[in-house]
């Protein structure tokens, strides 16, 4: 079983979010050795992640998670949560920017305290969310009693049901093999920003239904 906050999906996405932001900090003041470290450290990340897509595969999703509720789809989860991660980031250094002025500004403290405050409680309801999603994607257990019960009932409505249409997915894993690959489905397209910092942040890229 694995927990949030340590190996959950959440945790290695959160933490791929975080070590790129950091490797684009990097790359931009130019530092080669901690830039050689951000590679390595997203590597590691990357492994890990083809692990739990394996484990998942043949097993399952088990994670021990925190007492919060379900919302939305994945997707809208995976943008949050990236969001979340580059305010942390720019509060961050925006706080330690104040502190170390001559003339502090207190308020402007505060602001960014708060700021940072509100999106670690958006991140943390963001990975809750995510390794849930991620659970009953993986989870094929059927109530086979609420079936029948329908089927008495007459409840279900054979022309009301229809296979979803897929707009396309997030290519995720296997890149270099479409037998090793693993997708994420959506019936609706991501919008461009949710697109272009998956493929930046998570490295994961989007293919069109139709190609």
């Amino acid at each position: 079983m694995r927990i949030t906050n340590v190996n959950t999906l959440s945790s290695l996405l959160d933490r791929l979010v975080t070590e790129n932001i950091k490797l684009f900090f990097f790359k931009k003041s130019g530092d080669e050795a901690k830039i050689s470290h951000q590679n390595i450290v997203i590597l590691h990340i990357l492994h890990d992640l083809d692990l739990l897509f394996e484990e998942a595969n043949m097993d399952g999703y088990s994670y021990l998670g925190e007492n919060r509720t379900f919302t939305e789809t994945f997707s809208k989860e995976i943008g949050e949560l990236i969001m979340n991660d580059i305010r942390i980031g720019e509060a961050d250094r925006a706080r330690l920017e104040e502190v170390t002025k001559d003339d502090t500004d207190f308020y402007r403290l505060a602001f960014n305290e708060i700021r940072l405050r509100i999106s670690n409680e958006g991140r943390a309801k963001n990975k809750n969310n995510i390794d849930e999603v991620f659970k009953k994607m993986t989870d094929n257990t059927i109530d086979l009693k609420q079936v029948f019960k329908k089927m008495t009932d007459n409840t279900i409505n054979l022309k009301q049901v229809e296979t979803p249409k897929h707009a396309g997915a997030y290519q995720i894993t296997g890149k270099g093999s479409e037998a090793n690959s693993m997708r994420f489905n959506f019936v609706k397209k991501p919008n461009l920003v949710n697109r272009f910092f998956c493929r930046i942040l998570l490295g994961w890229v989007w293919i069109d239904e139709s190609k």
